[in-house]
């Protein structure tokens, strides 16, 4: 920039030298924002980002910026944000948020021509690992994107956020709860801290407005369970309280599923609600094979799901099934290739938040209830519970959405 405007910047406060270095060492006689932008052809300036903003890919130093102007090439995308994440063999890999203009018929195809347009411009190293589709991004009030919040949502840490008061939209990031069991030589292995930190973590949940509980897979494994080498007797104890927490939790509990789930770790998976896993998936109800009896509510829950005679085969033979396998018996939601697993669950979120919230919690007390009721209790509870929702907002809303033929829009809370 040549001229000064009334806002500029006249110094850093005890450090002018490190002030002109920063601002104006780059281009001489020039004030440097370390911004880029692009000049389209009717002479419009559009900022791209920092242009210190780069993520090493292979030994590759690449400009976000220039990755999502690339991406927003595409007639489709409306605005894209890219950071890095963790990646076991390129070192930082590359996860792509990118709104479109229409919601995409075929996401499958609009990442290849995503991934395409990539190529054409960048070249195949700066293409995307991960491109997830999103309604928004979290920005602050100022319309900057919070990338640290982006960071860490790619690398599934959403427990530790930060300060979001500046958001302009928190409920992007507000509404899911995500947890993780992160021992990579122990296959995700949950050692007697975690099973008292799991119980506390879903108290928390209840207690908050986040609306779904996500489990999800991490380091190419779901969970091998209990870690064996300490004290069963009191790991026991813990182990039960949390199944049963997790048994009678109000709310969604959906669980994202990949590599090993085995012992304890399978019927975490099995109480989830919605469950979404890969074909690589290693179900193993592995106590027998261990000297042990099935835990965690393997025994009671798993007969249920997919009958007496096959549940009595996986729990007494420790046979391993594959993801193909458990889509076969009725346990998934969705059986998906690891890749798409993100777009699955975003579109499971998108189609639960056009359900009214407190309906979504009350079928699936409802359910809970009748697996210990007569069908003649279960009618009652049915009745007391349908009468309750006649005088809540929610319905109201549901019928006026019906007969004028629109999408309602639900207070997507627990409140009466």
């Amino acid at each position: 920039i040549k001229y000064p405007w009334p806002s500029i910047a006249r110094s850093i406060y005890n450090d002018h030298d490190r002030f002109k270095s920063v601002y104006f060492s780059s281009f001489k006689n020039k004030y440097f924002t370390g911004d880029g932008c692009i000049r389209d052809e009717k002479g419009r300036y559009k900022i791209t980002g920092r242009v210190d903003d780069i993520l090493i890919v292979s030994g590759h130093n690449l400009g976000t910026a220039e990755i999502e102007s690339a991406i927003d090439q595409h007639k489709n995308v409306c605005e894209t944000a890219i950071v890095g994440f963790s990646h076991k063999v390129k070192g930082n890999g590359i996860y792509a948020y990118v709104i479109c203009h229409e919601k995409p018929k075929d996401e499958a195809k609009l990442k290849t021509e995503i991934n395409q347009i990539i190529t054409k411009y960048l070249g195949p190293i700066a293409k995307a690992d991960k491109i997830q589709f999103v309604s928004g991004l979290p920005k602050t009030r100022s319309g900057k994107i919070m990338r640290r919040i982006l960071r860490k949502i790619a690398e599934g840490d959403t427990e530790n956020l930060g300060d979001t008061s500046t958001l302009l939209d928190p409920n992007i990031v507000n509404e899911i709860k995500f947890l993780q069991f992160n021992d990579e030589k122990a296959m995700n292995a949950i050692s007697a801290d975690d099973w008292i930190k799991l119980q506390e973590e879903i108290d928390s949940f209840e207690n908050s407005d986040q609306k779904y509980l996500v489990i999800k897979h991490i380091n190419g494994n779901y969970s091998a369970g209990a870690q064996l080498g300490e004290t069963v007797n009191a790991l026991m104890d813990d182990v039960s309280k949390a199944a049963l927490k997790m048994w009678n939790c109000k709310k969604p509990i959906i669980s994202l599923v990949d590599g090993i789930a085995a012992g304890a770790g399978a019927n975490m998976m099995l109480l989830s609600d919605f469950i979404i896993a890969t074909p690589q998936t290693r179900f193993i109800e592995v106590f027998v094979r261990r000297g042990l009896v099935v835990d965690f509510g393997g025994s009671w829950v798993l007969p249920r799901i997919i009958g007496i005679q096959k549940a009595k085969e996986l729990m007494m033979t420790s046979n391993e099934i594959n993801g193909e396998e458990l889509d076969r018996l009725g346990v998934l939601y969705k059986l998906t290739n690891a890749e798409n697993m993100d777009t699955e669950f975003k579109n499971l979120i998108e189609n639960l938040n056009k359900q009214s919230f407190i309906s979504i919690c009350m079928v699936k007390q409802q359910i809970k209830d009748g697996l210990d009721l007569t069908f003649e209790k279960s009618i009652g509870n049915e009745t007391i519970n349908q009468n309750s929702r006649f005088q809540h907002s929610d319905v109201a809303e549901g019928m006026s959405a019906f007969f004028e033929k629109r999408q309602p829009d639900y207070k997507n809370t627990l409140d009466e």
